[in-house]
């Protein structure tokens, strides 16, 4: 009987001490803020959807978690910041539009990385985002030192927004790349053929004429005294057979047969094409051409501005004439700008931009005291013909 007693006793004290043991071995919850930063932290190493939940829980939890977040902006990982970049962007589509976030997605903008600007530009286009730092983000993102599929990426985006103050810093931009526009239409226009010059080129002679004998300086005089009749010098003359043989009585004297120099003087002439004479197939095949923006990047940018552009002007001012970038063929979009900048010189305020700085006048040219006034006509300003060229027929 003891000895059960002992056994039960001994039963009861392990029945005692199993829960402390379990007790013990339970992991403890883990912080699941710690937990979401850790996933954001090491992206590569995440699946999908953890990367999804642990995005959402930090915008969740914004008010705590953005310090953290702005944090990993410095991270030497492009993916640890692009990752935060989006973490700040759903934050400021949340409603989150205060200055930490504002500098944070401005800091993220600026980035080297074109993914991590793309993102930091896309929170500083949400509601509630003042005018004046979405203005910035435009002006910031349309500068000609940005990659052209950065601008394009942004530009996406003004369309999808259509924020009025895009407008005229898209003018703008606009008539700063018209330049290089008009440099990459005309390779396509315009054809140059080679032909021979009517002046020689300097050092050659004109086709079709002989030259003449060569000349020779003649030969100094003597100064030293006469050789006399049997000297050895005269004596190897003598021996010596001749050079140049006789000419037979009656043969007129050789000369040289004339060949054209080959390095004539040349220019280029430079045709344009005759486009309005252009089949409606041929027109087709050009415009399809001039759209591709692998060949043509700059036509096409010039295009998808314009296009925005127009989408912005509408949705402000309904009744707004529109600029024709949806009719216009590609080879004459400079246009279509033209038209533009007349439009928003005069409306500039209606999209919040300051009113264009006054051009300084042109000097006025001093008139002699009596002279009468002149009458003619000024001459119309044209596009210089480039050095070396002469403009076709």
């Amino acid at each position: 009987m003891d000895r059960f007693f002992a056994l039960c006793a001994g039963i009861l004290a392990l029945a005692m001490l199993a829960p402390a043991a379990g007790s013990q071995q339970t992991p403890t919850p883990e912080d699941p803020m710690a937990k979401a930063l850790t996933t954001v932290s090491a992206p590569a190493s995440a699946k999908a959807f953890e990367l999804l939940d642990a995005r959402q829980y930090l915008v969740d939890q914004r008010q705590v978690a953005r310090p953290m977040v702005v944090k990993l902006l410095a991270s030497t990982d492009v993916l640890v910041r692009m990752n935060a970049a989006i973490v700040l962007t759903n934050m400021a589509k949340a409603g989150d539009t205060s200055a930490a976030t504002l500098q944070a997605l401005q800091t993220a903008m600026k980035d080297m990385d074109l993914a991590v600007a793309f993102w930091g530009f896309q929170g500083l286009m949400s509601d509630g985002v003042p005018g004046a730092d979405q203005a910035a983000a435009i002006r910031e993102m349309m500068k000609m030192e940005r990659p052209r599929a950065l601008r394009l990426a942004a530009l996406s985006t003004i369309g999808e927004r259509k924020p009025k103050s895009a407008a005229p810093i898209i003018v703008s931009h606009l008539q700063e790349v018209l330049k290089e526009y008009a440099a990459q239409v005309e390779t396509v226009v315009t054809t140059a053929e080679t032909i021979p010059s009517a002046t020689p080129a300097p050092g050659t002679r004109p086709a079709g004429r002989a030259p003449g004998p060569a000349y020779a300086p003649p030969r100094p005089l003597p100064t030293g005294p006469p050789e006399s009749p049997m000297s050895p010098t005269l004596r190897r003359r003598m021996q010596a057979p001749s050079e140049v043989p006789p000419l037979a009585p009656g043969t007129p004297p050789p000369h040289e047969t004339y060949q054209p120099e080959t390095s004539a003087a040349q220019i280029e002439r430079v045709r344009r094409a005759d486009l309005p004479n252009f089949t409606l197939d041929q027109l087709q095949t050009l415009a399809q051409a001039m759209e591709d923006d692998a060949h043509f990047p700059i036509v096409a940018e010039v295009h998808q501005m314009g296009l925005v552009l127009e989408d912005i002007v509408t949705s402000v001012s309904p009744d707004a004439p529109l600029f024709d970038f949806k009719t216009t063929p590609p080879w004459d979009l400079n246009k279509c700008v033209d038209k533009a900048v007349i439009y928003m010189n005069s409306h500039r305020a209606d999209y919040g931009a300051a009113p264009a700085a006054p051009k300084p006048a042109a000097p006025t040219p001093a008139v002699a005291p009596g002279a009468a006034p002149t009458t003619r006509t000024a001459p119309a300003t044209t596009a210089a013909t480039p050095a070396g060229t002469t403009p076709g027929p």
